[in-house]
């Protein structure tokens, strides 16, 4: 069972940043034990299919958002739905991170005491296993120039056996929609060029999830585009190479 805790967490659900008003979160993984006791003839011990499971659970003050979008009236409306979410183990780029998905099965509650604070509960459960050993790729930022290219990441090796990233969409100001793009490269984007992932065309607020199960080289950059006059797009995306995760 995995717990983590720390002063710079910061935590993301559905398009929303739930950090401001968090006072509590935490995030468990179990991976049971594969073996058991065939129940035959024979009574010998066979292998079975692992099944994980993850936990993530939150508390905080409740805050119905001075925007008028209310997380409250999303996440209330959104019981037994998945949903995406990005833990950060740090607020810049290449931090360490957890990203996965998990279903809103025990509610989303406003427990209310006499002389409390309005409180706000969430708990979303999966059976996949989470990609605990991810990166920031990039933290939460406001991009305010489009075609943005950003920075490089040399992994120092290429890995065979794929990847998968979250994207958190917190806004889109003006304009239609923009486009996230991960490339990879085999020599820093010299001669070599290639898109590994490209996600849905975002309005507004939204998270995805993206896989890919072929090699990812040594280098990787995000590539954002816009239409229709985007002014600003605030997002953030956690990445892992699946040859990071525990096997």
């Amino acid at each position: 069972m995995t717990k983590l805790t720390g002063s710079d967490v910061r935590l993301y659900v559905a398009g929303y940043d739930l950090s401001g008003a968090q006072t509590e979160g935490v995030f468990n993984f179990n991976e049971p034990a594969g073996d058991v006791t065939a129940l035959d003839a024979t009574a010998e011990r066979v292998q079975s299919l692992k099944m994980f499971e993850s936990e993530l659970s939150h508390s905080g003050f409740f805050d119905n958002d001075t925007t008028g979008v209310s997380p409250h009236d999303h996440l209330k409306a959104a019981v037994g739905s998945e949903h995406l979410y990005i833990i950060t183990l740090g607020l810049s780029d290449e931090k360490p991170s957890i990203h996965g998905a998990g279903q809103l099965a025990t509610g989303y509650k406003r427990p209310v005491k006499v002389g409390d604070f309005v409180k706000a509960e969430g708990e979303y459960v999966g059976d996949e296993k989470p990609s605990i050993y991810a990166t920031l790729m990039m933290s939460k930022t406001t991009i305010s120039s489009f075609t943005h290219t950003d920075g490089t990441v040399d992994d120092s090796a290429a890995s065979s056996d794929g990847c998968s990233a979250v994207l958190q969409v917190f806004s889109v100001t003006g304009g239609t929609s923009i486009v996230v793009k991960l490339d990879h490269s085999t020599d820093n984007f010299v001669g070599s060029d290639d898109t590994l992932l490209t996600f849905t065309a975002a309005t507004g607020r939204t998270a995805e999830e993206k896989t890919s199960s072929g090699t990812v080289r040594r280098y990787r950059r995000l590539v954002i585009t816009q239409t229709g006059g985007v002014t600003s797009a605030v997002l953030a995306l956690s990445f892992q190479r699946h040859s990071a995760r525990p096997a």
